[in-house]
């Protein structure tokens, strides 16, 4: 049990800082919104997928695979192995890094214009092009320490550089709205660099005062060459750099699509645009039900990888049944919440509710990105890399389908219900691969069906409550304030009505409350690497 824990207290600590950076991440629109607007925050959003398809590339899925290989060689007390995968991540990553920058800094114009189809995206790209190698190298020291299990330097890592990133567009959108529209958007984009420059520097301060135990052990044998350890970390990289891909490269399909083919259809530029905000900021809610599926899949895949590597293949099913439930629980519910609270939750982020019906449409995106993200990181600690990009693929490629058929029927809305369909087909193909590896067992469908189930009863209970007269007088942030919590009751009294609650679901609760008391407390699941 003692390695379940881990696995869920490094979820804690990830999914707390990543709960806090979607908010500030979605609060930070706010004041944002109102500075520059629906048409500036579709011009950030216009250029920012094309930023995450460089950085994607640049990375090229090396965090995952640095965490799977690192979690390799510290289970076999390999430290010179763990050494030398880490100088291996840097020189690539950095390499990587430094050359999709200069390709996205001496291209931005060209960018602006045939891919972006807008002129006024070209300052914004050139903000963004710094962040490239940046964040490359802090996605191999993230990888490393992941890799040991040492969740903490991560998670605080990325809390700074979402502190500082928010900060830094914040300040510069203001000061730069007096130059145009396009140059507040550039100095929001210019937060991503400030941010990607904080969190380089912690990770790198800390690695140097606090170097892992790990380096200090050696097995007595001598540690792969970097030749192979540089094939075996693109081995696993390929792969995962699709998949992971397929994720900005939707986004960027929006960017492209959503304008040129609004336009074509009669909407006038400056619509077109504020609608692909709309979309951009209905996205950005999507993600937070995401973060503490996306915290335990990068928790779970290095805590399989060991148990792997050393042969314990029954702790490692159990870890990823857990991990599985734990994803319907979280974000069937979440995505529930969304659809039936788009209005008041678009109203308190962003004063005004232009983008509830495309949040209504997507909300069921957040159920199956969660799901499909612990399936990845299983896979992908099993030593299974390329199993989740056939399943990405194809719904990549039927979403980009759908969203042409769709968007001239249904406008901007048609581009969203492509994207859920999309994430569907993935999250099934997904399942169907693992069940193939794991023996899933027939109970963990009916979960999903009870869930939808208690997510149904939760969906209808909180609409009558919404209109409910007494309920309308109060504003959209106590309405909130009220109804999500009480949406986490209802889920909850739905899954015991209709017979989802398993002992070891108590238990489990049980184990949680206490791994996240002593995580506040400061006793946290300390530094491994030995």
């Amino acid at each position: 049990m003692e390695k379940d824990g881990s696995v869920l207290q490094g979820t804690i600590l990830l999914s707390l800082a990543a709960i806090f950076c979607k908010i500030l991440g979605a609060a930070y629109r706010v004041p944002l919104v109102r500075l520059i607007g629906d048409e500036g925050i579709g011009l950030y959003q216009t250029a920012y997928p094309l930023y995450l398809v460089f950085l994607g590339l640049s990375t090229a899925g090396m965090p995952l695979a640095i965490s799977r290989l690192v979690a390799e060689r510290t289970a076999l007390k390999d430290g010179e192995g763990v050494r030398r995968i880490f100088r291996l991540a840097l020189v690539i990553l950095g390499g990587l890094g430094l050359l999709g920058g200069a390709v996205l800094f001496v291209g931005a114009r060209f960018f602006a214009l045939r891919f972006v189809a807008d002129p006024r995206a070209y300052p914004v790209l050139i903000s963004l092009a710094p962040a490239v190698p940046l964040m490359s190298l802090t996605a191999a020291f993230r990888g490393f320490f992941q890799g040991l299990r040492e969740m903490g330097p991560p998670a605080l890592s990325q809390l700074l550089e979402q502190i500082v990133r928010v900060g830094t567009l914040l300040v510069l959108a203001y000061l730069l709205l007096p130059c145009g529209l396009a140059w507040a958007a550039a100095g929001a984009a210019f937060g991503a660099t400030a941010g990607g420059a904080a969190g380089l520097i912690f990770l790198l301060s800390h690695y140097r005062l606090h170097p892992p135990k790990i380096l200090r052990f050696s097995d007595g044998r001598r540690p792969p060459s970097y030749l192979a350890l540089a094939r075996r970390l693109m081995a696993y990289a390929l792969p995962i750099a699709f998949g992971t891909l397929l994720y900005p490269l939707m986004q960027s399909l929006d960017s492209f699509l959503v304008p040129t083919r609004l336009q074509a259809l009669g909407y006038p530029v400056s619509e077109a645009t504020a609608l692909l905000g709309r979309l951009g900021n209905a996205w950005a809610v999507i993600y937070v039900p995401t973060t503490i599926t996306g915290a335990l899949a990068t928790s779970l895949l290095p805590a399989v990888a060991e148990a792997w590597t050393r042969r314990i293949r029954l702790l490692a099913h159990r870890q990823i049944r857990q991990a599985l439930r734990l994803a319907v629980f979280l974000c069937l519910p979440g995505a529930a919440g969304i659809h039936t609270l788009a209005d008041e939750i678009c109203l308190v982020l962003y004063g005004t509710a232009s983008a509830a019906p495309m949040l209504r449409s997507l909300a069921p995106a957040a159920f199956f990105l969660g799901l499909q993200g612990v399936c990845a990181g299983a896979l992908q600690g099993m030593g299974r890399p390329f199993a989740p990009v056939g399943s990405r693929g194809l719904g990549f490629l039927f979403k980009a389908w759908l969203t042409v058929v769709l968007l001239p029927i249904l406008g901007p809305r048609g581009a969203a219900l492509g994207s859920v369909a999309g994430t569907a087909l993935t999250a099934a193909l997904s399942l169907v691969i693992l069940a193939r590896n794991i023996a899933l067992p027939p109970g963990f469908f009916l979960t999903i069906f009870r869930s939808t189930l208690a997510g149904g009863m939760m969906l209808f209970a909180l609409r009558l409550g919404l209109q409910y007269p007494l309920s309308l007088q109060f504003s959209p942030f106590f309405r909130l304030l009220f109804f999500l919590p009480l949406g986490a009751v209802l889920f909850g009294l739905g899954l015991w009505l209709t017979g989802g609650v398993e002992p070891g679901d108590v238990e489990l609760l049980r184990r949680l409350g206490k791994l996240g008391s002593d995580v506040f407390r400061g006793r946290g699941s300390g530094r491994r690497g030995g």
